[in-house]
Order: structure tokens, then C-alpha cells, then sequence
């Protein structure tokens, strides 16, 4: 990952995911990393945070991650240094098509990681092929429904994506098992108060 440029362009992608797990981040340590994101032309980037941990007993001053304008850590900064379990709560863009991820890192602790996504986006008139977002981006339309939010504001999910389809099934389910907890409770207690009515008869 350390020295990449992912040209958005030539792998033919308009979004991806960026995780860094703890066996790959423990094999980084006391040393700086730094990745480019390119875009293509006329394009801007959005990064959305799925989880973050980084733990370090220095504040951001020495294990952290940065996100930079542009390809050089001279650039404008986009959140500035981020670091602990508390992602950004919010997503963050880009002015031009370029961006600088900068992941630094000199106290090994066992639970460094993250995890985001990157998505290529553009302003003003959504073209054929592309989803229109409520926040006026236009992103690709396959990343509609891919269960990522890609816009930023979350109006690229669908009830019946993946999943939304996972949930809904898990929730029925779980209905059902309660309406079954249900009858079976009922249908006890009116068989022992039948039995004691016959008990008493007898």
C-alpha cells in the first residue's frame, strides 16, 4: 500500500475501499506511509469512514492518519490528524482529483486499523450511466444500491439491496419466532387451565 498511486482512471474503477488490517498495520511501524488517489478528469473524491481504530497514548502527534489536497503532504489538509476509534462523523472531499493519504505510525499497539472508501463524484448534470445524489453529486450508477454510501449522505442505499434484503429477512425471522413464542405460551396455559377445570370435576 506505502508509495501506491491508485489511478482511478486506468484500473477503470469509480469507488474503492481502503482497509488496513492489524497484521499489515503491525508491519509498519516507526516509519511513514503514504498513498495517492487519483480520479479521473473533472472529477472529485469523497472519503466516508467505516471504522477506524489507532490507538496511541500521544495524542495525533505520532499515530495518525491525514488526508491531504492534491498528491504532496505540503497541501492543504482535509480533517487534519485523525487518530483513536472515533471516526469522522461526517464525509470529506477533495477540490481537484487528486488526494494524498498519509498514515504514520511509531507505537506499535495490537489494535491499529481502518477502514473507508474513496468514491470518484462530480457537480451539476448526472449523465445516463450515473446516480443523481441528494447532496448534487453524481456518482456511477452501479454504485447505486451496493450497500456503501457512496454520495456521503447516505441517498445511494436501497431497501432491497443486499443489505436491506439481509435485514428485512433477519427481521421477519425474528417476528416470526416471537409470534411462535407467542401462541405456544397461550396455547400452554389455556391446555393447564383446561386440565385443572377436569381436575376439578373429577
Amino acid at each position: 500500500m506505502c508509495g501506491q498511486t491508485i489511478d482511478m482512471r486506468s484500473k477503470q474503477i469509480e469507488s474503492g475501499r481502503l482497509l488496513l488490517r492489524r497484521p499489515e498495520a503491525n508491519g509498519l511501524r516507526n516509519q511513514n506511509c503514504a498513498l495517492i488517489i487519483k480520479s479521473p478528469n473533472g472529477k472529485q473524491l469523497v472519503f466516508k469512514f467505516l471504522g477506524i481504530q489507532i490507538e496511541t497514548p500521544f495524542g495525533c502527534d505520532r499515530d495518525y492518519i491525514e488526508f491531504f489536497e492534491g498528491y504532496t503532504n505540503n497541501s492543504r489538509s482535509l480533517i487534519g490528524k485523525h487518530c483513536d476509534s472515533l471516526p469522522p462523523m461526517t464525509d470529506f472531499t477533495t477540490a481537484g482529483n487528486q488526494a494524498l493519504i498519509a498514515f504514520s505510525r511509531y507505537v506499535q499497539f495490537y489494535h491499529d486499523q481502518f477502514d473507508l472508501t474513496f468514491t470518484a463524484y462530480h457537480r451539476g448534470a448526472c449523465s445516463g450511466n450515473e446516480f443523481g445524489c441528494s447532496n448534487g453529486r453524481c456518482i456511477h450508477q452501479d454504485l447505486h444500491c451496493n450497500d456503501f454510501d457512496n454520495c456521503g449522505d447516505g441517498s445511494d442505499y436501497c431497501l432491497l439491496s443486499t443489505g436491506g434484503v439481509v435485514g428485512i429477512v433477519l427481521a421477519a425471522v425474528i417476528i416470526l419466532l416471537l409470534i411462535a413464542v407467542v401462541v405456544a405460551f397461550l396455547w400452554y396455559r389455556r391446555r393447564k387451565h383446561n386440565n385443572s377445570q377436569v381436575s376439578g370435576r373429577l
